[in-house]
């Protein structure tokens, strides 16, 4: 099933080739927040890697905003220590918070990537609404709960993934 497959896969964002997808005319990325940019319940910093990846973003000409169903807290807290506008409870894969995200970047769905750890979220709400996708292993096992029942749904599709335990040793596509 498309819907379930991301567009493409890396291990972490500081592996996402930011200058190969600007040249493909991507101008703007939205990006989740727990376990992607951040370790999840670790909100005092944003890990060195990854700051490096946003300012290559920026430095690439692309328009860069929290795209996550956290609270306004979390999108707040990553807003003072990142510098990026953010989207609070996007409710992905639910498309309707969508428009405000790419209005913030400047860009159309094709000229958009869809940033995340999730597969019953962040991809599949990129697929739904045509934005392509780029799914990363999480960044630690600790997650939500509602997410846990999610990754075991995500374990169906991609069987190199498990819902809880040892993540797999694939770096990407």
């Amino acid at each position: 099933m498309k819907v379930f497959s991301p567009s493409y896969r890396y291990k972490t964002l500081a592996d996402v080739p930011i200058e190969e997808f600007a040249a493909k005319g991507i101008r703007g990325v939205l990006l989740d927040i727990d376990n992607t940019l951040i370790p999840y319940g670790e909100y005092d910093r944003i890990p060195e890697r990854n700051m490096e990846w946003l300012k290559s973003a920026e430095a690439a000409g692309m328009k860069v905003v929290l795209y996550s169903n956290a609270s306004q807290w979390k999108i707040n807290r990553m807003r003072e220590i990142s510098g990026l506008d953010g989207v609070p409870k996007a409710y992905k894969p639910s498309w309707w918070r969508l428009g405000k995200a790419l209005e913030m970047v400047g860009s159309r769905k094709d000229q958009a990537l869809m940033i995340g750890d999730q597969l019953c979220t962040d991809c599949l709400g990129g697929n739904l609404c045509g934005v392509e996708t780029v799914l990363l292993e999480p960044l630690v096992e600790r997650d939500w709960w509602g997410t846990k029942i999610l990754r075991a749904i995500e374990w169906l599709f991609l069987p190199d993934r498990r819902p809880w335990g040892k993540k797999s040793k694939k770096s990407g596509l």
